[in-house]
């Protein structure tokens, strides 16, 4: 069960009253059957208003989504996204770009490739903005494996679709929190992350564990 009271879970689309107001909410709470810290927005755990029917184990990227405060994860990594929520000059993973924020992961590996939903953040005043919802990309990586003659926009562009089924689709353009409670649903996610300490070893192998040992 969700350790907050009186918070019920439902599907937010973009045009949704609660998700579309002036200033969102935002809250941290701990899920004992998931073993995750979800983060609500306006009371909705972002991994269902992400992937409403969300199947953990599901080979579609979208409904295998989960928040990336996970046993299944190593405690380090986990705590770099926590530092890349707080300040968007920092990274929340050595794959992003400094500002972005993966708002939920692959369920199995958290890689990259297998689905990370993200958004861009950034602090105006006394306010917190999360912007232009899109699938992360290892930017690296992904110039790498460009072809000659290949167009970076329109091969960019094949990586994040929109349709019926993509949550780029209806999840707001845009969300904007107080800065102060933002913060403090961040202190909650430590909080929560104290008081459930992370396993000594992650239930499934992270991915850059997985990638290191298919190098060698």
């Amino acid at each position: 069960m969700l350790v907050q009271a009186g918070k019920a879970r439902r599907r937010v689309g973009r045009h949704d009253e609660g998700m579309t107001s002036s200033v969102n909410r935002i809250a941290a709470v701990w899920s004992e059957p998931d073993r995750v810290v979800h983060l609500l927005v306006d009371g909705v755990a972002l991994v269902d208003t992400i992937a409403p029917g969300r199947e953990p184990w599901s080979n579609s990227a979208p409904k295998a989504a989960e928040s990336p405060f996970s046993h299944k994860h190593v405690e380090t990594f986990a705590r770099q996204w926590l530092a890349g929520y707080r300040d968007a000059s920092v990274r929340a993973n050595d794959e992003l770009e400094p500002g972005e924020l993966e708002l939920s992961v692959c369920s199995f590996c958290a890689d990259l490739q297998c689905g990370s939903f993200a958004v861009w953040m950034r602090r105006e005043g006394s306010v917190v903005l999360w912007e232009r919802p899109h699938w992360a990309i290892n930017m690296t990586r992904w110039r790498d494996e460009l072809e000659p003659g290949d167009d970076p926009e329109e091969c960019k562009e094949a990586h994040s679709p929109a349709d019926d089924l993509d949550p780029v689709g209806w999840f707001p353009a845009t969300l904007t929190f107080d800065a102060a409670e933002y913060d403090a649903a961040m202190e909650e996610v430590e909080g929560l992350m104290l008081a459930h300490p992370w396993p000594e070893h992650p239930i499934e192998p992270p991915s850059v564990w997985k990638r290191w040992f298919k190098r060698r």
